[in-house]
């Protein structure tokens, strides 16, 4: 068994708009405004696992990843959408 691990490539998510879901991203090397480089700040449920290009040990990382936003799409709606929590991740991509 082969694991084939791409790296050095751009962002291309030809099923998102870009200005419809607020992000920029295409045709570069990151993604914005992403939480912890994970979760959209103004949009909580919108996640992409696997978006820091230089880990280590990518597939644990992406593991752990995808149990944060687990944890964080099982909390009740006024802790995921609340102004305090969409404050504090908008503060953290500016």
């Amino acid at each position: 068994t082969k694991v084939v691990l791409a790296t050095g490539y751009v962002y291309s998510f030809p099923f998102l708009d870009e200005t419809a879901c607020g992000l920029t991203f295409e045709g570069e090397r990151f993604v914005t405004p992403l939480y912890q480089h994970l979760m959209h700040a103004a949009r909580p449920t919108l996640g992409f696992v696997g978006i820091p290009l230089a880990v280590p040990c990518p597939i644990p990382f992406f593991e752990c990843q995808a149990a944060f936003l687990a944890e964080q799409w099982a909390k009740p709606d006024a802790a995921l959408h609340g102004a305090e929590a969409t404050a504090r991740r908008q503060a953290w991509v500016a």
